[in-house]
């Protein structure tokens, strides 16, 4: 099972973006890391870069970003090179319309040995629309993970209303 953590921060503003990519881009925590649209090795250029998206559209005031925590089942992910790949094949979900960074880490936590940190700018490069995060777009990425992890998913907001909401409406079941 791949459990799917989904975690705005609207307090943070553009700290929070900033601390997220020196978080990822960190190679004492992270085993494998790229990203699309940006530069993966220097945080403080991956920051620039999705900070530019932001204004050129006019939206910095908002949700810098959407994080995506994924843990891999020890079954479906038993070595890093699995885990990171499944990490790389999922970010390519929004690589057509969204700068994504994302890394992969050894952790032993929810049921799991790996899993991978998906930050998505909140903002498109192609027309500024801002990510959608409603039930029905989280469960097609949901899908979308089922399909590459060929496991089933588990999704939980970080938002405690938001996913006692998601609980409801989905009945859905941990590891």
């Amino acid at each position: 099972m791949a459990v799917i953590k989904v975690k705005k921060d609207f307090g943070g503003g553009l700290e929070y973006l900033k601390n997220v990519c020196n978080y990822i881009c960190n190679p004492k925590r992270a085993v494998d890391w790229s990203g699309n649209g940006v530069d993966p090795y220097h945080p403080d250029i991956c920051y620039e870069q999705m900070l530019a998206v932001k204004r050129y559209y006019g939206k910095t005031s908002t949700n810098p970003l959407v994080h995506f925590i994924i843990s891999y089942n020890v079954s479906s992910a038993p070595d890093v090179k699995t885990a990171a790949d499944y990490t790389k094949d999922i970010a390519k979900y929004f690589h057509q319309r969204y700068q994504t960074l994302h890394c992969t880490h050894k952790a032993d936590h929810d049921c799991s040995w790996f899993h991978g940190h998906i930050l998505v700018n909140s903002v498109s490069f192609v027309d500024g629309k801002m990510l959608s995060t409603d039930f029905k777009a989280i469960d097609d990425f949901s899908k979308w993970v089922e399909y590459i992890t060929q496991t089933k998913s588990y999704v939980e907001f970080w938002d405690k209303e938001k996913d006692e909401a998601y609980r409801k409406k989905k009945k859905n079941k941990s590891c």
